[in-house]
């Protein structure tokens, strides 16, 4: 089985902050590759209470956005208890780009491992790179 990565991400905020880098260094990684960085805005929702504390729940712990190509990411981190593992999916949202298209929302819930954050980094890479239409976007299957 492959190690928890940060298993007190929850109740550690160091270790919250560490896990929420590997997951913006990560994603940030495949952003330059596919030559979209300056595409992508992150972080796109907000993780911060009315006061301005953040929130430190993992809901999500990555976020980015993509308004010309109507893409959005969301990285749900969860504890290693009653953690789902590995859950990926696409919906639209009640966002709209600036043309007024529909967002749709790649949101991938996990428990973070290095098989998870290289699994993750897979998905994402083929989402940023997928042309057809995103209600149509397979996670599991290379485009």
């Amino acid at each position: 089985m492959d190690s928890v990565l940060y298993p007190n991400f929850l109740h550690d905020q160091t270790e919250y902050l560490d896990a929420a880098r590997l997951w913006t260094e990560s994603l940030d990684r495949v952003f330059l590759k596919n030559e979209k960085h300056e595409l992508w805005r992150t972080p796109w929702l907000i993780t911060r209470f009315a006061n301005g504390e953040m929130t430190f729940d993992g809901n999500p712990i990555y976020s980015a956005i993509c308004d010309a190509e109507s893409k959005a990411v969301r990285i749900v981190q969860e504890d290693s208890e009653g953690g789902e593992g590995f859950v990926v999916w696409v919906e639209p949202t009640e966002w709209v780009t600036i043309r007024g298209d529909t967002v749709y929302l790649l949101t991938i819930v996990c428990v973070l491992t290095s098989r998870t954050l290289a699994e993750t980094v897979a998905v994402v890479d083929r989402w940023v790179n997928f042309q057809g239409e995103l209600q149509l976007f397979e996670p599991g299957m290379a485009t």
